[in-house]
């Protein structure tokens, strides 16, 4: 299929800044040539279109393909720390698989993972963040602490709105993970532990992010054309007014784009049938997976 199948601007400007990453090798303010001199609008940190083009450069596969295939290898390499973090839920390991299969068998992610996009590039690393922030605070190994804030980076690095809605849920593992460490006698570092990890990881990959923003900003204003496309300008764009969120309207949007490609209405009926059979903790774990899924919207609510 043609990367005009779908959402061809977002495909074609990730393709096009990947091809001149190819020809012309890795830098900072990566190639997009539309818009004159500099030559560049650094948008997202290009850690996918690096990896698509060295794919394309050193196998000779078309960059269609390499693009394709890299975002179906990151969904595929999701699957170990999403399987992981089901532990949470205390799932034998046997009904772990039956949510990897739901994932695989869902539009959304077939469509995204083969189009030439970033998605499932953020989305694999934002879920091994999860999963490794998990591990380093049931045991806070160094290794483990530095491949979270490494993974942390790259996830935010790779698509912001993507890995802030992963932020209540690693809220919530903090919240028990401090909760826990109060119920046993220990030192006052111990007990602290939490807090301070995960403030040392936010700081870390916010404000890398913040970073490249700025960075980017810097670039585009020095082009008359490209101002437009700085954070400030797509701010509105991005969160829309406060008073959307208190809009029917909205909300109407949002429940049509959840049961056109998310989950439909017999789903969601199987699943609200399946509560009062649920224990306690599968409850509260399923409610702080709906409130992490509508921050999204929440926070960006005239993106989503």
């Amino acid at each position: 299929a043609s990367l005009l199948d779908r959402y061809e601007f977002r495909q074609l400007q990730t393709a096009l800044s990947t091809y001149w990453i190819a020809q012309e090798g890795w830098q900072l303010n990566y190639l997009l040539p539309l818009f004159g001199p500099p030559w560049s609008v650094p948008m997202e940190f290009p850690v996918y279109q690096v990896i698509v083009a060295n794919l394309h450069t050193l196998t000779g596969m078309p960059l269609e393909q390499a693009g394709r295939l890299t975002g179906i290898l990151f969904l595929f390499a999701t699957l170990p720390a999403l399987f992981d973090l089901l532990a949470i839920s205390q799932l034998p390991r046997s009904r772990r698989f039956i949510v990897l299969a739901v994932v695989l068998s869902s539009p959304m992610y077939l469509f995204y993972a083969r189009a030439f996009m970033i998605e499932t590039t953020a989305l694999c690393f934002s879920i091994w963040f999860l999963a490794l922030y998990r591990r380093a605070l049931l045991q806070p190994h160094g290794a483990v602490i530095a491949a979270a804030a490494i993974l942390g980076v790259l996830a935010a690095l790779t698509k912001i709105t993507t890995f802030l809605v992963f932020g209540i849920p690693a809220v919530a593992l903090a919240i028990n993970a401090f909760s826990l460490s109060q119920r046993t006698p220990s030192s006052l570092w111990v007990k602290a532990r939490p807090v301070i990890l995960s403030l040392f990881l936010a700081a870390l990959s916010l404000g890398i992010t913040w970073w490249w923003v700025h960075h980017g900003d810097g670039v585009k204003d020095s082009n008359p054309f490209t101002g437009f496309l700085t954070s400030r300008e797509l701010h509105h764009w991005n969160y829309g007014p406060w008073g959307l969120r208190f809009d029917w309207s909205f909300w109407v949007k949002i429940q049509e784009n959840i049961s056109g490609d998310v989950l439909t209405e017999g789903a969601l009926a199987v699943a609200l049938l399946s509560v009062p059979f649920a224990g306690r903790r599968i409850r509260i774990i399923a409610g702080v997976a709906i409130v992490g899924f509508f921050s999204g919207p929440l926070i960006f609510a005239n993106l989503y």
